[in-house]
């Protein structure tokens, strides 16, 4: 995802300006920033996916990456002083909306499958004591 995310950026990057000298990293500062946010926006964003879709489910996890888009709207708003239209605001109360109905049937869902072994072994045990089987042993098979 990052790979593509690069390539993306050098293609937009070289069509807008064909100087290369813009990519060059000048100072530590500048350097320590490319690398702590490759570190730390990067890795640590992908430990913790890693670590929700070990816990949840790959849903739980994918169901929460449209957030990306709306703080990305935010922080557009805050710090560029970007408008924000009327389709904008629209899209991002459905994208929550539809990640809690979705978040809610599968919670839903969870309770259903864990209630539903219960019944079934409560089942089983209840039909169990109605009905003996006996098992031939070894000492009543041999004289």
């Amino acid at each position: 995802m990052s790979f593509f995310s690069a390539i993306q950026s050098s293609i937009l990057c070289f069509a807008r300006s064909r100087d290369i000298s813009i990519w060059v990293l000048k100072g530590k500062f500048l350097i320590m920033t490319v690398i702590f946010s490759g570190i730390f926006g990067s890795g640590l964003c992908h430990v913790g996916m890693s670590r929700r879709v070990e816990q949840r489910g790959p849903v739980f996890t994918a169901a929460f990456a449209p957030f990306g888009q709306i703080f990305v709207t935010i922080l557009d708003l805050v710090f560029l002083r970007e408008q924000i239209y009327f389709g904008s605001v629209v899209g991002s109360v459905m994208v929550v909306s539809g990640l809690y109905i979705l978040l809610w049937g599968r919670s839903k869902e969870a309770k259903d499958n864990a209630v539903k072994p219960a019944e079934a072994v409560s089942d089983n045990q209840s039909s169990s004591s109605s009905c003996v089987i006996q098992v031939p042993t070894t000492d009543s098979l041999c004289p």
